[in-house]
């Protein structure tokens, strides 16, 4: 709830859907918040709908590559201690290669969005 003229600002992954490649439509990418992400101008348009102004939109795509950088780190260090884990971790490995090149070829991204109520 916003008194008139407050602001909210919202971030998210974004993703044009219909360009995912099928490791990123997963259940898995699912729960990683990704299968599931809207297009920037649809976020902003669910804002719209909701009766409030954008003011503005704004990509920070590089931010989604430092998270995913820090999930492979951790990936890579859970790999070598092995354990019960080994698989998913393979899995969790595959899903962040797939999601850096699916930002690389502009498909996933990272955004904020902040909107007033008139």
């Amino acid at each position: 709830m916003l008194r008139p003229g407050g602001r909210v600002a919202t971030s998210d992954i974004t993703a044009l859907r219909a360009d995912l490649p099928a490791a990123l439509t997963s259940t898995q990418a699912w729960v990683a918040c990704i299968a599931d992400a809207r297009p920037l101008d649809e976020i902003a348009s669910l804002l719209e709908d909701a009766g409030l102004i954008v003011e503005t939109t704004e990509r920070h795509d590089d931010a989604l590559v430092t998270m995913l950088d820090r999930i492979d780190a951790r990936l890579k260090v859970a790999r070598l201690l092995g354990g019960v884990f080994g698989a998913r971790v393979i899995s969790g490995q595959e899903l962040v290669a797939a999601a850096h090149e699916a930002v690389a070829d502009g498909v996933l991204g990272y955004c904020v969005v902040i909107a007033r109520k008139p």
